[in-house]
């Protein structure tokens, strides 16, 4: 019986998928769990294809799966759904091509986090900023998690509205349905018979919205981190921050917490000179001028419609 399935979907990866592929042997070869690895590529133009099908050629005691879908096709939603269906495993576990597995033992850490109760149907885990990515961006990759940390008891958060960590309205909504498909692991089960909304964008985000509402429970364990971050020039934040802002407003209909403040005391607590703590925190407006520029933009489309 395989125990986990890993999903990785791959679009232009090649830059990653030598690293994840040795990452994941060392962690599976040392566990006793069956697993199989199933790849998901929708017309890659570079590489990835080449290195995937190498990885497979030598690793033939692996039980791996490549599929190829058109690119039109890809949908973050539909997508994942399709992968449930190509799935054997009792666990289905969701890694972006472009995260590496930071703790040994994370298998493990999911069964024992499943263990706690029959409810508990997801298990996600945090983030470690990549070295590269800019300060202000590595704050903004890791705040959901430093908050969530706050409440942890032995490493773990169970996110139980029955036991709530914090009230369950609507100003706390953003951390109560947060959960991130970066790394996450589920009871392929409940994937079954509750898919993936149909949205492209935040379908983690809506999957999480959709445990709690039907009265079952995740878990954020602070031990399975992930090597993950992005960076983005302006272009490409000013995006980002549209397709937030607008799964944000359209999908969930709840606030984005500003924490200007915290972000500012984060800033003073980092190992930089006088000098680069105010020329960072300087540039903290500027970003809040390009979220203010998504969000108006996503509420004139909207008004328009």
């Amino acid at each position: 019986m395989i125990i986990f399935s890993i999903v990785i979907l791959v679009y232009n990866e090649e830059k990653y998928l030598s690293k994840l592929f040795d990452n994941l042997l060392k962690i599976i070869r040392r566990i006793n769990y069956k697993t199989e690895i199933i790849f998901i590529d929708s017309e890659s133009t570079d590489q990835s294809v080449k290195i995937i099908e190498n990885f497979i050629k030598k690793n033939p005691n692996l039980e791996i799966t490549l599929i190829k879908i058109k690119k039109s096709d890809f949908h973050f939603a539909r997508t994942r759904n399709f992968s449930v269906k190509l799935a054997r495993g009792k666990y289905i576990i969701f890694l972006s091509a472009d995260a590496l597995l930071k703790d040994k033992k994370v298998f493990d850490r999911f069964l024992e986090d499943f263990s706690l109760g029959k409810k508990i149907v997801a298990v996600f885990g945090g983030f470690i900023p990549r070295r590269e990515t800019p300060l202000l961006q590595k704050i903004e990759a890791t705040i959901r998690f430093d908050f969530l940390n706050q409440f942890l008891k032995n490493k773990i958060l169970i996110f139980d509205k029955k036991k709530p960590f914090i009230p369950y309205i609507k100003e706390n909504l953003y951390y109560w349905w947060y959960l991130s498909n970066t790394f996450s692991c589920f009871k392929r089960i409940f994937l079954v018979k509750y898919p993936f909304p149909n949205i492209n964008g935040y379908e983690d985000y809506a999957i999480g919205k959709i445990i709690l509402e039907k009265g079952y429970k995740k878990v954020y364990d602070s031990r399975c981190k992930v090597l993950h971050s992005h960076t983005y020039n302006l272009i490409d934040y000013f995006k980002s921050q549209l397709e937030e802002m607008a799964a944000i407003n359209n999908n969930f209909q709840i606030k984005k917490p500003i924490n200007l403040i915290y972000k500012c005391k984060k800033i003073l607590k980092y190992n930089l000179s006088g000098y680069d703590k105010i020329k960072t925190i300087s540039q903290i407006p500027f970003y809040y001028l390009i979220k203010l520029l998504a969000l108006t933009y996503v509420k004139i489309i909207n008004y328009r419609l």
